[in-house]
């Protein structure tokens, strides 16, 4: 796949409007991108601090998110700072959260308001504070919480049994009990989380049962394969 760049250049016209601190930049030939201050506001409006970033469209742009980087050389490019350090772009979301987000559909004004602005919020709180609030693991142990997180478990056995229900593009009737064993019924406790989760692909969930069953038969998480690739 390869970007859609009209798309972006649009909705980039679009960012900065609301954005003007923001900067649309488009060179013949080159990939296009956003630069500039994006500030950070209390609720009040009063400007707190402001990050230097620049943001262009990665190569499946809507599919993926934007890549984010932080230019001002506030944030070390490492990875405990969730800052990637192959291409020095913002770790942003773990992979299955970030295709069901884009799944469902984002604009880069969307993507700057919900995502990339709580990004710096939570750098801004590690610089003051020493530590980020809620922050995930790494690479594939990040994945999996996610999916403990949108499944309210810590048992990696009942992950499976969800995914694997998510996987199968298949219902229990309403009144079933749900298979994660809480003895309630399945409508009213997993079925939500595991309609969101079935909106990924086939081959992603095969990628993240693979990593939940040989974290649970090895005790350690796999080695990280990016799942951008499928």
């Amino acid at each position: 796949m390869s970007a859609d760049l009209s798309l972006f250049n649009r909705e980039a016209a679009l960012l900065v409007q609301q954005y003007p601190e923001l900067e649309h930049v488009m060179i013949k030939g080159k990939i296009p991108f956003v630069h500039g201050q994006l500030l950070l506001k209390d609720e009040a409006g009063d400007v707190i601090t402001e990050y230097s970033i620049r943001m262009e469209p990665g190569p499946d742009y809507p599919n993926w998110f934007p890549w984010v980087f932080e230019t001002g050389g506030r944030i070390p490019i490492n990875i405990d700072w969730h800052i990637f350090e192959n291409k020095g772009n913002c770790c942003i979301a773990s992979a299955p959260e970030e295709a069901l987000i884009c799944r469902k559909g984002i604009t880069l004004t969307s993507f700057v308001r919900f995502q990339v602005i709580p990004y710096f919020f939570n750098q801004l709180h590690r610089e003051r504070m020493g530590f980020f609030l809620n922050e995930r693991s790494h690479g594939n142990l990040g994945h999996l919480e996610f999916f403990m997180e949108e499944f309210e478990t810590k048992d990696l056995s009942i992950v499976i049994k969800l995914l694997n229900e998510a996987r199968s593009r298949k219902e229990p009737k309403s009144n079933s009990r749900c298979i994660c064993g809480s003895k309630r019924k399945y409508q009213k406790c997993h079925r939500p989380a595991v309609r969101k989760i079935a909106a990924l692909t086939n081959m992603e969930l095969d990628h993240y049962l693979k990593i939940a069953n040989d974290f649970i038969r090895d005790r350690k998480v796999p080695k990280e394969e990016s799942i951008t690739n499928f």
